[in-house]
């Protein structure tokens, strides 16, 4: 007497045996970071820097969507000594952005703080203006290269393969199995389970 076939769990086997290893691990391992689909990012550094004989600006500011403020930080020490300089006026500039900010000074001595609002992506030129306290010419520092807006993140082309993939393995797993079932039917109707024999 042959077991009946349970069709629910041999199908259920057969799709985990040919479901490739990424889409497992989407459920099983808790992996789901890298199914994620990809969107610009917000997080992440931007660093720009221009020197000049008599000072060094450095500008630190994230990357984030157009349209909203990034706060910029801007460092400012002497080009030979490096020691920072405090109680200047620090003005930054991007024509093409149309933007003209006016620094504040931190309580740490040389950082001035601006918000940055960026109206288009790309590579800009920008300039920094510095009035020093006290006694000195002012001095302008021009920026080359000045990256605004989002930072773009590649798409994973691996992983799409391997989604692909395993659309494909599932297609041919759930056919294979329709096959096996009809013809486990067929087999059942020619050969019953009990033969009935005349008295």
């Amino acid at each position: 007497m042959t077991m009946p076939i349970d069709f629910h769990r041999a199908a259920f086997a057969l799709i985990l045996a040919l479901a490739p290893a990424p889409l497992l691990l989407a459920h099983g391992d808790e992996d789901h970071g890298a199914a994620k689909p990809a969107q610009p990012a917000v997080a992440g550094l931007r660093i720009a820097s221009a020197t000049t004989e008599r000072f060094e600006v450095v500008i630190k500011f994230p990357a984030v969507p157009l349209g909203k403020p990034a706060s910029a930080h801007l460092f400012l020490s002497d080009a030979e000594t490096n020691v920072p300089i405090a109680g200047a006026k620090v003005t930054f500039e991007v024509p093409d952005q149309g933007i003209k900010i006016i620094a504040s000074p931190d309580k740490e001595s040389g950082i001035y703080s601006f918000e940055l609002i960026a109206k288009q992506a790309g590579s800009f030129d920008g300039m920094v203006g510095i009035e020093p306290s006290g006694e000195g010419d002012p001095d302008v520092l021009p920026i080359s290269g000045l990256e605004l807006g989002p930072i773009a993140i590649a798409p994973n082309h691996h992983l799409q393969r391997w989604i692909g993939a395993g659309v494909l393995l599932l297609m041919a797993a759930l056919a294979a199995l329709a096959a096996i079932y009809a013809r486990i039917r067929r087999r059942r109707i020619s050969f019953p389970d009990a033969a009935i024999s005349p008295e």
